[in-house]
């Protein structure tokens, strides 16, 4: 408490005698440990012309609390007279927006965007796809995607996964067979949608193609597809995906080494699911459960 009272001591002597605040580490320091609106009215302070910074703000904040309240503080300024955010401030609020599934909040920063000049930024696009698809409005984001200037592979990933996460699978892998470039994840994305979705044979499918376009698998890779083999009792298919992932040196990870007790008891080898269990070093509950 002393710390806060001298330091906002110090900006009010420096207020009074008209000099201009500089957003030093210490600042930003006393903005963590500041509540209500007292940090917003150091936003306005740190300026430069009249450009007010509140990307160090907004990330002091967060590591407060991240919460709906604390949303309707930091959206509170947003479009308030003489204060122009940064496009790294869109993406902290943004990012606050979808962990908050705050859709009105979303697209009220979508449209201050808009109005600022930001809505070619890709990285502010690739947000808002995400935002919208937390918030389940998958057709606004499918329209954001649609506008994004020359999106990369993590833009195609990111409306991938607003299809599974609002179980839009054959929408998800009609994008993904259109995708110029993919990548693991975007393997992994579809593959581990189809797994979840009970449709084991869908994801065993796409691993097998996977392996033919020469695309190395992760252990994630490894671990939803395993659970498509013990959703369906793919046993033939779960072995053979054993054998990569010792030639690959993951059957030691403890959750890959889960996912195959998890495999081989449900396709009924429990004598291969013992041996497994006994080898996997350091055993969490889940592998418990799984050889349980």
């Amino acid at each position: 408490m002393l710390e806060q009272m001298l330091g906002w001591r110090r900006i009010g002597l420096l207020i009074k005698k008209g000099r201009r605040i500089s957003p030093t580490r210490s600042l930003f320091a006393l903005i963590e440990k500041v509540d209500g609106p007292e940090a917003w009215l150091l936003t306005r302070i740190v300026a430069e012309g009249k450009r007010m910074f509140v990307t160090d703000c907004l990330s002091a904040r967060m590591k407060v609390e991240n919460s709906q309240e604390r949303l309707e503080e930091e959206m509170g300024p947003l479009g308030g007279r003489g204060i122009l955010v940064d496009s790294a401030s869109y993406a902290s609020l943004l990012r606050l927006c979808a962990n908050a599934k705050a859709l009105s909040d979303g697209k009220r920063v979508h449209a201050h965007i808009i109005s600022s000049g930001y809505d070619h930024c890709r990285l502010l696009g690739n947000l808002l796809v995400h935002m919208y698809g937390k918030c389940g409005c998958v057709e606004d984001a499918l329209a954001v995607f649609g506008k994004i200037r020359g999106p990369n592979v993590f833009t195609w990933n990111i409306m991938i996964g607003v299809y599974t996460q609002n179980g839009r699978l054959d929408d998800a892998r009609s994008l993904f067979d259109k995708m110029p470039r993919r990548d693991v994840i975007s393997w992994n994305a579809i593959i581990g949608a189809y797994a979840q979705h009970g449709r084991g044979m869908c994801a065993i499918t796409l691993f097998r193609q996977m392996n033919l376009q020469c695309v190395q698998p992760d252990r994630v890779t490894f671990i939803n597809t395993l659970d498509a083999c013990a959703s369906i009792v793919a046993l033939e298919d779960g072995t053979l995906i054993h054998s990569n992932i010792i030639d690959r040196g993951l059957e030691s990870d403890v959750v890959v080494g889960t996912a195959l007790i998890n495999m081989y008891g449900k396709c009924g080898n429990l004598q291969v699911a013992r041996k497994i269990f006994d080898k996997t070093p350091g055993g969490n509950a889940v592998s418990w459960t799984a050889m349980i």
